[in-house]
């Protein structure tokens, strides 16, 4: 790791180190760049460096790596840098491709194959002060991340692909019900009409960290947590339209893990800025109208397209300010992925943004668009209703 002046990208020799694995205190206002052993030539195969990055209280390391060009076989990555925030590399995230990620502390490794023919790698780290915004809503956090093993182009989800996704579980029936999306250590958002004819606590449960819900072998951050309370909007009234939300809350904080975490909430992010941009729906919902729910977490991209477009179908029941309205042809969220998310993903930043709640629509990937909950409009409330829950910024 070698500290460069801010700005003058000057390297003072005195803090720059050879070894292949060490300790770094980034100081606030310098700029470091770590590089792979041999660098500007190729490391050799075989090799098991580590690196771990702290800073001050008050500040968060970031390490920005956008020069990364590491060996693949296929869309899996022979070699790659392990790295977490949590300090564990248990939950670290494989990356062999540019990437970005902050935290309090980071732990990075570096795991090469003895068949690999090399690589190369190039990082900026730096630092920045961590802001508290009113009394629940906190930049010291992370938030939005995805598990790196994905299916590339499929319909099914990568195993653990979306951390933040939820399943509530009716106890009663032992039955999955509605989608959710983890967006706190002890909070999930949902739908309102999820919640329309039981809303006592006890007879729900919420499934995190599961991808197929007819074995455990695939995964082991499956949880089910127990909920305590239940939160549908005040107004929420299914014949008018709008206030389609719900927040649960679990007894037990939820664990965050590279497999498992929460969505960012789009403090950032308002209405206009997502017309005619593409999100991802994501939930266990049947494949076709009528038919029985997935076993496994399927996704699908559509777009936020004019209000116009739903006004027309759905007429006083789409609220403009409320809802978000969405279409592809052929594609759609079903049956049972009600109270699922809509993912906006910010390539600035590699972050998933919930931005919506799947709400209604007119049967499956028919004609007509999709109604979905502007999540942005209720960001008020979901504060307000949990003032003592810390969300995240980013």
């Amino acid at each position: 790791v070698c500290a460069v002046t801010a700005f003058l990208g000057l390297c003072k020799p005195t803090r720059c180190q050879d070894g292949c694995t060490s300790s770094q205190y980034i100081t606030p206002g310098l700029l470091y760049r770590l590089n792979n052993p041999s660098f500007p030539n190729q490391y050799n195969s075989g090799n098991d460096c580590s690196w771990f990055l702290t800073t001050r209280n008050g500040y968060r390391v970031k390490l920005t790596c956008e020069y990364v060009d590491m060996p693949t076989t296929g869309t899996s990555c022979l070699d790659y840098l392990a790295v977490t925030t949590s300090g564990d590399l248990r939950d670290a995230s494989a990356f062999c491709s540019p990437f970005t990620a902050a935290g309090p502390t980071i732990k990075i490794q570096l795991v090469s194959s003895r068949w690999s023919w090399g690589g190369i790698f190039s990082c900026d780290i730096s630092t920045e002060e961590i802001r508290v915004i009113g009394p629940n809503r906190t930049e010291n956090c992370a938030c939005g991340w995805s598990y790196s093993t994905r299916i590339v182009g499929g319909i099914e989800a990568g195993i653990n692909e979306f951390p933040s996704m939820a399943l509530t579980v009716y106890v009663p029936k032992r039955i999955q019900w509605c989608g959710a999306t983890i967006i706190a250590r002890t909070v999930a958002l949902s739908a309102g009409h999820c919640f329309l004819n039981d809303a006592e606590p006890s007879n729900y449960g919420l499934l995190v960290g599961e991808h197929d819900i007819s074995t455990s072998m695939e995964t082991n951050a499956t949880k089910l947590l127990k909920v305590i309370r239940i939160i549908v909007h005040p107004d929420f009234m299914p014949t008018k339209g709008g206030n389609d939300i719900a927040l649960i809350v679990t007894a037990k904080i939820i664990e965050f893990t590279s497999r498992v975490g929460p969505a960012c909430l789009p403090f950032n992010i308002r209405k206009e800025q997502l017309l005619r941009k593409y999100v991802i729906a994501t939930g266990w919902g049947a494949s076709q109208y009528g038919n029985a729910p997935s076993e496994r977490l399927q996704k699908v991209s559509l777009q936020i397209i004019p209000d116009a477009n739903c006004t027309s179908v759905y007429g006083h029941k789409y609220k403009p300010k409320k809802h978000l309205c969405t279409y592809a042809p052929g594609k759609d969220a079903c049956q049972y992925d009600s109270g699922g998310p809509l993912y906006y993903y910010k390539y600035l930043n590699n972050l998933y943004t919930v931005v919506g709640v799947v709400s209604y629509g007119s049967g499956c990937a028919s004609k007509d668009p999709s109604l979905n909950i502007n999540v942005h409009y209720y960001l008020p409330w979901i504060l307000n209703q949990l003032p003592e829950v810390q969300f995240c910024i980013k």
